[in-house]
């Protein structure tokens, strides 16, 4: 078996033991791993030929916990009321894309309902998404008596795509996504003059 040596490297924890000389095996892969890898084969004596392939790597630090809804600062609604919610995601990387959906239909980014911000950086290149969903409640939102508000949050799937130049082969995961409710309650009592209560599911 070839002799086998790795460098100290910030981010970077070879295991040697599982290496071989068609393979490297990290352990303890962060943030600080993500980078270009090269790979080079050396010849001996007398030619000294070399050829060489590279890679990038992207490490990716999935969120914890589901998105955060937050903004209903009113305990009952009106049909023709103002109703304003934000949706935010805990720290990851990269920032996740975040989605709003009523009954189940996804709120298109036309109309004016949707205002996204820019990601909030945080140490180790975190990151934090945030999207505010403005809308007047109309009555045809509910369905049996219930409007379900839903905010799903999903890494970009640009980052699980395979660099078309190199050999490599690379083994995507699933695509994560974690999501939160809002269920809006019409008042049976109420019902007649549209009024609706908010109740946040944990």
């Amino acid at each position: 078996r070839p002799e086998q040596s790795a460098y100290e490297i910030e981010g970077i924890r070879v295991n040697v033991e599982q290496s071989n000389p068609t393979q490297v095996s990290l352990r303890s892969v962060n943030l600080k791993s993500s980078g270009t890898y090269k790979c080079e084969v050396s010849a001996e004596a007398p030619s000294f030929a070399s050829a060489s392939k590279e890679a990038k790597m992207e490490v990716i630090y999935f969120p914890s916990q589901p998105p955060y809804i937050t903004g209903n600062n009113k305990e009952t609604y009106s049909v023709g009321d103002e109703l304003k919610v934000n949706c935010s995601s805990p720290k990851s990387y990269p920032a996740p894309n975040l989605d709003w959906y009523i009954n189940d239909v996804k709120v298109p980014e036309v109309g004016g309902s949707l205002q996204r911000y820019e990601p909030k950086f945080f140490v180790h290149n975190l990151q934090m998404s945030l999207v505010t969903l403005r809308l007047r409640v109309l009555s045809h939102y509910f369905k049996g008596g219930r409007m379900r508000l839903k905010c799903v949050a999903s890494l970009p799937s640009s980052f699980f795509q395979i660099d078309k130049e190199s050999d490599g082969q690379i083994v995507a995961p699933l695509l994560e996504q974690r999501e939160s409710l809002l269920i809006v309650k019409a008042d049976g009592s109420q019902l007649g003059s549209g009024l609706i209560l908010i109740t946040l599911l944990a």
